[in-house]
């Protein structure tokens, strides 16, 4: 190997992956941030994220990101999808890093903030090191497309069962939009993959509140097989910190 290969491979980009985590409340929409432990921006709250294993897969690394970086385990989260790829040459000071960025829904019942884990309601969280407020912008809009329309993230968001009115609040916290119940209820009672009932503990006189209901099977949480084959999770653990 000549010099200049190995110059060309040492100079060439790291690959990050970074998550947006998002916890829906029953009120609020928040993100959460990790205090950091290493330069740069040490005791800095950013995303978690961490440097791809040789041998780790995307998932993985996502998984992994989350539990080491913000203390969320696999059990926790509820939907992980893929939110682009972000590039930028300076977005790390050490040196080029691509990241490849995901979104994941976090269970509602998640524990709250701790020493280095905060969750900040979702126009409120600004300011963060590297690129992350662009990774966070972007995972809101992506949110905003797939509410009601990809059943595994707004499962993820709303619970096995949910009342018209807590639908109503999601929809208008993801979407920054007003949103009329009566609009609502009927698109969701066309949603092939709910149904609904009077709520049983409504209490008082007049007509019952109606409570939804996934009719499918809860899908198999996206860390459950996220270990690549042939590698543990020990080694897996060994990529540098990002």
């Amino acid at each position: 190997m000549t010099r200049d290969v190995e110059e060309t491979i040492r100079n060439q980009p790291l690959i990050a992956v970074d998550v947006v985590p998002v916890r829906w409340s029953r009120v609020r929409l928040l993100i959460g941030s990790a205090r950091r432990r290493f330069e740069p921006f040490t005791g800095r709250f950013a995303l978690p994220g961490v440097l791809l294993g040789t041998g780790e897969s995307l998932i993985h690394a996502a998984t992994r990101s989350l539990q080491t970086k913000a203390g969320i385990g696999p059990d926790s989260v509820g939907a992980l999808f893929q939110i682009g790829a972000f590039d930028g040459p300076d977005r790390d000071p050490r040196r080029h890093a691509i990241s490849i960025a995901f979104c994941a829904v976090i269970d509602a019942g998640e524990s709250a903030d701790n020493a280095d884990l905060r969750w900040t309601p979702a126009g409120d969280l600004t300011g963060l090191p590297f690129d992350h407020d662009l990774l966070v912008s972007e995972a809101l809009r992506q949110l905003r497309t797939r509410l009601w329309l990809d059943d595994a993230v707004t499962r993820a968001l709303t619970g096995p069962r949910f009342a018209t009115s807590d639908a109503a609040r999601l929809t208008g916290a993801v979407t920054n939009e007003a949103v009329h119940q009566s609009n609502l209820r009927r698109s969701l009672a066309a949603h092939p993959g709910l149904t609904s009932a009077p709520a049983t503990d409504a209490g008082g006189p007049g007509r019952r509140p109606l409570v939804w209901e996934w009719t499918s099977p809860e899908p198999t949480r996206p860390g459950a097989a996220a270990t690549p084959a042939g590698q543990t999770d020990v080694e897996n653990r060994r990529a540098a910190p990002s």
